[in-house]
């Protein structure tokens, strides 16, 4: 039987109590649904996160996927160069300024996600981003793996590692 978003398999019903219930995909249904803020009103599992997420970066909806995954508080850990102390971002405003400091220097070509890769409460994703560094015209593929960490259904940490640093940073 069919409640919302939840269903009861091989439940008994012993004095109105439900021994057993579960929360699982029903066909025809979506699996959770976002409010206006972004947020799910059932927290979702690493996996539902990752999934979600990456569908959005797949698409180029770079934007959409941080305001709907990303917590308010989010910390984004982003050491690009080996011989220089890594940046730390803290909150929204920050990252996003980044992302549109990153927009206005490169022009992009195309980018090509790998994963999400899920395991316990962290999920990585690999990126290759073909783009032109505007101010030198230098065009190259910037491979990058971020590491995300989830706690209540969303995303409130990612680790950026590059093979090379950015064009911006050579």
């Amino acid at each position: 039987m069919a409640i919302g978003r939840l269903a009861i398999g091989k439940a008994r019903i012993r004095n109105l109590e439900i021994d057993n219930l579960t929360v699982r995909n029903i066909p025809g249904e979506r699996s959770f649904d976002h409010d206006a803020g972004g947020r799910s009103d059932v927290a979702m599992t690493t996996a539902d996160v990752a999934q979600g997420y990456v569908s959005l970066c797949r698409r180029g909806e770079f934007d959409e996927a941080m305001a709907r995954f990303f917590s308010a508080d989010h910390v984004r850990f982003e050491p690009l160069d080996v011989r220089e102390p890594p940046i730390e971002m803290h909150g929204m405003e920050g990252i996003r300024q980044g992302s549109r400091e990153f927009a206005e220097q490169h022009e992009i070509q195309d980018v090509e996600v790998d994963g999400p890769f899920v395991g316990g409460m962290r999920f990585a994703v690999g990126f290759s981003i073909d783009a032109t560094f505007t101010p030198t015209g230098r065009r190259a593929t910037i491979r990058k793996l971020d590491v995300y960490t989830v706690q209540g259904g969303a995303i409130v940490r990612s680790e950026v590692y590059y093979s090379a640093p950015p064009l911006s940073a050579r």
